[in-house]
């Protein structure tokens, strides 16, 4: 995966452990960290407020907004039409893992190229290993600074214990983490109960549904604006990262690739360094740190971890992978709850000055007025945890046959069971008598493969 030999690498670091001036493709740092998500935001913000260390974060996705790792419908426009937002996702994600395509074009000509029968075409990025019936086409990720966090939904619910039987770590201590992951996020739970849509979606499920389902606002990381509290302020890894991002001691590289970790093949634990690409010069450098953190996802850790060749050491590498199912349906609120709002005095202000500026609207909802953001929590009776609100989803846009004012998007989120052969693997797979090449992704790393039970992961080329 480098034009570096192991040679090459190995006598990099071994001279610049001899020298103490910096060589120009040689970094020192204190802690090396690959990923710019929540999860490596969490681990800079920490080691910078409680240290002196210096930390070098690299990231292969480039930076989109001047905002470090900023959430990007705190962006107007998107707060203006949610459903605007659903090409910004898409836009942002891309696939673990895409099987050659079928090249047949019936209206092509005969004098035009295209492959034979026998041929597969491989794209930049396709995967010839990828069985289609076994790949998970849904599945994707987002490289770029701050990763899934700058258009995740931000919602934030404590896990059910039903939701928690295969976690190894203590409960008290888990509780107290979510605590504190919760500081980190800024969540907040009332940000929403000035609005007149998430008053009357709550008010109806409270009145519909015993107390036993515990019908609440849903907990979210964002914070309503001060200055303008018509609009709100999403969460991303900056919010994470806190002061820390301006701090002398922080370094953040984007459109960097992290090819490997460099370890001592007599001693596989002790990593020697981590071998980075400047994916816009294609340079490539050794980093030298005291500390390595791999935070590249579900996906990409192992990605790094199993192009490093730790995959005998990491025999959970790849595996054990779960997401929640979930079920999702759109309605319209009744007419008799519409009607409701124009009577209910709580509201009458709202209503009369929208309607003095607006006359010819049929609605008694002001157009600026928040989304619901109500959730019914997980129980053993009901194993499924709901949020009943409004966000942008690639199968949620509304568009022009309805007035998004009065759609409510119910998701239905069930618990998955931990299971090993939930699983990928990256480089080569072993096949009935043979190894057949792994195919890299486009950037050049060995992609992601989603497999059935017979597979185990090997090691990359």
């Amino acid at each position: 995966m480098s034009s570096l030999s192991k040679e090459q690498v190995f006598s990099l670091i071994h001279n610049a452990s001899q020298k103490q001036e910096q060589q120009p493709n040689v970094i020192h740092t204190d802690v090396f960290i690959a990923g710019s998500g929540p999860i490596a935001a969490a681990y800079a913000r920490k080691i910078i407020d409680n240290g002196t260390s210096r930390v070098l974060m690299v990231e292969i996705g480039s930076q989109d907004n001047p905002i470090i790792g900023e959430h990007h419908k705190n962006a107007i426009k998107y707060q203006k039409d949610i459903d605007k937002f659903t090409y910004v996702i898409n836009g942002a994600l891309q696939a673990i893992s895409t099987p050659p395509a079928d090249t047949f074009i019936a209206t092509l000509g005969g004098s035009g190229w295209t492959p034979s029968s026998t041929d597969v075409l491989v794209f930049q990025g396709s995967n010839s290993n990828q069985q289609e019936d076994l790949n998970l086409k849904a599945s994707a990720v987002t490289r770029g600074v701050g990763g899934m966090a700058t258009h995740w939904t931000c919602a934030c619910p404590f896990p059910h214990e039903e939701e928690r039987v295969h976690n190894p770590i203590d409960k008290a201590e888990l509780d107290k983490l979510l605590h504190a992951s919760h500081a980190l996020l800024n969540v907040h739970a009332d940000q929403y109960d000035s609005s007149i849509r998430h008053s009357v979606v709550k008010s109806t499920l409270l009145k519909a549904l015993p107390a036993s389902r515990g019908v609440q606002n849903l907990p979210l990381a964002v914070e309503r604006r001060a200055d303008n509290p018509q609009y709100v302020t999403w969460t991303g890894p900056n919010t994470i990262l806190g002061d820390a991002v301006h701090h002398k001691n922080f370094t953040l590289k984007a459109e960097t690739r992290v090819t490997r970790l460099i370890h001592n093949p007599e001693q596989p634990d002790k990593i020697l360094g981590a071998l980075i690409k400047d994916l816009r010069t294609n340079s490539e450098i050794v980093v030298i740190a005291k500390a390595y953190v791999v935070a590249c996802g579900a996906v990409g850790t192992p990605q790094v971890l199993a192009n490093s060749g730790l995959e005998n050491m990491l025999p959970a590498l790849g595996r054990n992978l779960c997401e929640q199912s979930i079920a999702f349906c759109q309605i319209v609120l009744k007419r008799e709850i519409i009607d409701g709002i124009r009577n209910n005095p709580e509201f009458v202000e709202k209503v009369r000055a929208h309607h003095e500026r607006y006359p010819t609207d049929p609605l008694p909802i002001p157009f600026s007025d928040p989304e619901p953001q109500v959730m019914i929590p997980y129980t053993t009776e009901f194993p499924h945890h709901v949020q009943v609100h409004r966000d942008a989803f690639s199968y949620g846009d509304v568009g022009p046959r309805a007035d998004s004012r009065v759609v409510v998007d119910l998701r239905f989120f069930g618990k998955q069971d931990i299971n090993p052969d939930n699983m990928v693997y990256f480089g080569r797979k072993k096949g009935l008598s043979e190894w057949i090449p792994g195919s890299t992704d486009m950037y050049g790393m060995p992609q992601a493969t989603v497999c059935g039970l017979c597979y185990d992961i090997h090691d990359s080329p």
